[in-house]
């Protein structure tokens, strides 16, 4: 969230939203579509408030303040089928400004849309921000259309984690003193 608040653009793990509607269907699958490409490409934070040069917008967040997580977890649900959660929000504070910053968490295994993000732009018409079977990574300050690198790189991260936990029990095993007993324990 430091890092975040600290940065003048928008990254890979870093989106702004210089505002934020929860009436809005256009917001929800925007953000939506953030939350999982930022879950997807690792973890990082989405701060509510500021406009994409990190400067404050003087948005009142006191809508976004009172979004209960069990509604984002509902509104990823609709569109994935997966009752994501690995997120947490958090009140901060910017050069006297009140912001949101929602802090998003890696997932285990890649979140695909299952169903459309379709919203209203007037004049009968629709945008999609998302479609279904669709993946989406960051790419830069953007939320994309993931690519075959993006899942080659999705599954190498997540070797490697696996690799790191085996190894330090390994480390645990091997460096204990003679005589130790170990029990394996479901997890």
């Amino acid at each position: 969230i430091t890092r975040g608040l600290n940065a003048k653009r928008e990254s890979k793990y870093i989106e702004f939203k210089s505002s934020f509607d929860p009436k809005s269907g256009r917001d929800w699958c925007e953000i939506i579509k953030d939350i999982v490409a930022i879950s997807n490409t690792g973890d990082g934070v989405i701060v509510f408030g500021l406009h994409s040069n990190g400067t404050t917008s003087n948005y009142s967040i006191e809508s976004i303040k009172s979004i209960d997580p069990a509604l984002i977890t509902d509104k990823i649900y609709r569109y994935t089928g997966h009752h994501f959660s690995e997120f947490q929000i958090v009140e901060c504070e910017k050069g006297g400004s009140d912001l949101v910053a929602l802090r998003i968490y890696p997932t285990e295994v890649p979140i695909i849309f299952e169903n459309p993000g379709t919203y209203d732009i007037g004049d009968g018409k629709q945008k999609t921000a998302f479609s279904k079977g669709t993946i989406y990574f960051r790419h830069g300050a953007k939320s994309e259309p993931g690519s075959r690198d993006d899942i080659r790189k999705f599954v190498e991260k997540r070797l490697d984690k696996i690799r790191r936990e085996w190894l330090k029990r390994v480390r645990t095993v091997v460096q204990a003193p003679p005589g130790t007993s170990f029990a394996v324990l479901p997890d």
